[in-house]
């Protein structure tokens, strides 16, 4: 402890007087009161201390039954006085009053684009959805009479006409065989013959008119033999109907694989029906 604690309590009270608090001058202001403000602060002191050994001023006294001093009264209705605002506090009212529009207007913007992303995820689902099936197609009188007239159509004489047809005229006289053959609802036969070799020494060349009525009637019948798999109800009795006399077509009759076809349509053997097409109608 201080020899002169009451020395050191006068010069901290007129320091403070005159600079505020010593951690202001080392905190805020970063710097030391210079030689000349601390001699200054220590005759201010000395000229206002009080002499060692002098006794503290006796307290007045107040009388016995003195009463105490009446306080004011505020008249009724007499608005409170209005407080003092802050410079700080007002300085954080104007901030938040600033910020305010710019943060609505911020969770404005995200809520748009929140709303477009959905929007914009939403579509492909939307394109992606299946059309509606559409009905399917019955089968017409006029196919079912074209298969008929097949059954009953002569056999192919293979010996009868060894010309040799020119390679230029093949895709013709195939769509003259095809407009004699019958075709499932919307199907037709998409054989390219242009592209077939045009050699006719080539092995897997088509040369005759027989080869070509043979090869047209077969694709047909492997043709209705899908379409069989795929359908019901109407569309599937057609079919039934036109595999019983494929079996009885000019290109089908000698070929026995075919034989059981008939029955196992109208028993409505799916797995032997797709089987055969998986053997010949690839």
């Amino acid at each position: 402890m201080s020899a002169f604690p009451e020395l050191e309590a006068a010069l901290d009270e007129a320091a403070r007087r005159l600079y505020g608090r010593r951690r202001r001058w080392l905190g805020l202001r970063g710097r030391v009161p210079s030689k000349s403000r601390r001699r200054a602060v220590a005759a201010t002191a000395h000229a206002t201390a009080t002499p060692l050994g002098t006794p503290p001023p006796a307290a007045t006294a107040t009388p016995l039954g003195t009463p105490p001093p009446a306080a004011t009264a505020t008249p009724l209705g007499t608005p409170p006085p209005a407080a003092t605002a802050s410079p700080r506090g007002a300085a954080a009212r104007r901030g938040a009053r600033a910020w305010l529009p710019r943060a609505v207007a911020a969770l404005a913007c995200a809520g748009a684009v929140v709303v477009a992303v959905a929007l914009v995820r939403a579509e492909p689902e939307r394109a992606a959805a299946p059309p509606t099936a559409a009905a399917p197609v019955a089968v017409p009188a006029h196919t079912l009479a074209l298969s008929r007239a097949l059954a009953a159509a002569p056999a192919i004489a293979h010996d009868a006409d060894r010309t040799v047809i020119p390679h230029a005229e093949l895709p013709a006289i195939a769509a003259a065989e095809q407009a004699r053959t019958p075709y499932p609802p919307g199907q037709s036969d998409t054989f390219d013959w242009a592209a077939t070799p045009a050699d006719p020494r080539d092995m897997t060349s088509i040369n005759y008119r027989a080869e070509v009525t043979m090869l047209v009637q077969f694709r047909a019948a492997c043709i209705w033999l899908r379409y069989w798999t795929a359908s019901a109800g109407e569309q599937r009795a057609a079919a039934t109907q036109v595999l019983t006399d494929a079996v009885r077509w000019p290109a089908l009759r000698k070929l026995h694989t075919w034989s059981a076809v008939p029955a196992q349509a109208a028993a409505g053997n799916a797995a032997a029906l797709a089987e055969r097409a998986r053997l010949d109608c690839r």
